[in-house]
């Protein structure tokens, strides 16, 4: 795949392309539907879903291949956070979250407040790259490292810190839940299933060999 490419200009795989098939996309508001409507989410509720689904979807757009949004990367990242993160990395995630939306309020000339912020792919690609895109490789990385430390003091310091932990998680979990989609998995990566098919009784030239144990 040449998706690498895709994810170059926030670094540490923080990306934001603007590929062709993203630019289609831009002036969509995001919806208060993810893209699977089947889906119910157990940790986010649904228009935080939509979001979070749409920031995962510009980290790894669609270009040769399908993106986040298409993989559906959110419905992993809402079972990891929910169910594999602690009370203490719930409580950091949503904090951070709520940071990010109070900040989409402001950025958007939303005066309707957090919980009903709007924006679009548009903004919402050049909030990703005002908060992310101005950090060098070095600089990002020593940022996530500071996240091992307790959150600041200063109220103004500790929204930082939160958002950058909320940052940080979104991109990790949107990676680790495209690759592990089954789109994705089966269809644009190398695939063998685990244990296999079983097939009890074979001509034994077409085996050629014992196969080992």
């Amino acid at each position: 795949m040449k998706r690498r490419t895709a994810i170059k200009s926030i670094g540490l795989g923080m990306g934001v392309a603007v590929s062709g098939t993203a630019l289609m996309g831009f002036l969509q508001s995001c919806k208060t539907e993810v893209a699977a409507p089947d889906w119910v989410p157990s940790f986010f509720n649904g228009k935080d879903a939509a979001l979070v689904e749409e920031m995962a979807d510009i980290i790894l757009p669609p270009t040769e291949t399908p993106g986040a949004k298409e993989a559906g990367a959110i419905r992993r990242m809402d079972d990891i956070i929910g169910h594999f993160y602690d009370q203490n990395g719930k409580d950091k995630f949503n904090a951070g979250l709520s940071v990010f939306k109070r900040m989409i309020s402001s950025y958007s000339q939303n005066d309707a407040g957090e919980e009903e912020y709007d924006i679009n792919r548009e903004e919402l690609t050049g909030l990703l790259q005002e908060h992310l895109g101005k950090w060098n490789k070095e600089e990002l990385k020593e940022k996530f490292d500071q996240l091992w430390g307790d959150a600041p003091e200063d109220p103004k310091a500790r929204d930082g810190y939160h958002m950058m932990a909320f940052l940080k998680s979104v991109k990790e979990q949107a990676i680790a839940g495209y690759f592990c989609s089954e789109l994705i998995g089966t269809e644009h990566l190398a695939y063998a299933p685990v244990p296999g098919e079983w097939v009890g009784c074979l001509p034994y030239e077409e085996v050629g060999a014992a196969w080992a144990e």
